[in-house]
């Protein structure tokens, strides 16, 4: 996953403003400047858990492969699978021992972005 803001987004020639589209099509993005993360600006979409915080991206894969906890990874797929409003998802083990959605999981995600 790349991490970035979007700055200039056209769609079929109609430009996006304060995040408004000036007329209905199909939306063609044509830059995005990267934002930096620990050095970095691409962001694998993983993620652990410590007990103290959310650890993702590099840190997590080395974290990982350290201490040999779980790496939640494929969560993101899930994401399409469910309505927004769906009662019951399908849970993913953690680090933590406790169990989280992927919608918890990109949640925790973004959220130390």
């Amino acid at each position: 996953m790349v991490v970035a803001k979007l700055t200039d987004v056209k769609s079929n020639g109609h430009t996006f403003q304060d995040g408004k589209m000036m007329a209905e099509s199909e939306l063609i993005v044509h830059a995005l400047p990267m934002v930096e993360l620990n050095g970095a600006t691409n962001i694998p979409t993983v993620v652990t858990y410590s007990k103290s915080r959310t650890i993702i991206g590099q840190e997590a894969q080395a974290l990982s492969r350290e201490d040999n906890s779980i790496l939640n990874e494929d969560f993101k797929i899930d994401l399409g699978n469910y309505e927004p409003t769906a009662v019951k998802r399908k849970r993913f083990a953690t680090s933590l021992s406790v169990e989280k959605s992927a919608a918890e999981i990109t949640a925790d995600f973004l959220g130390t972005c």
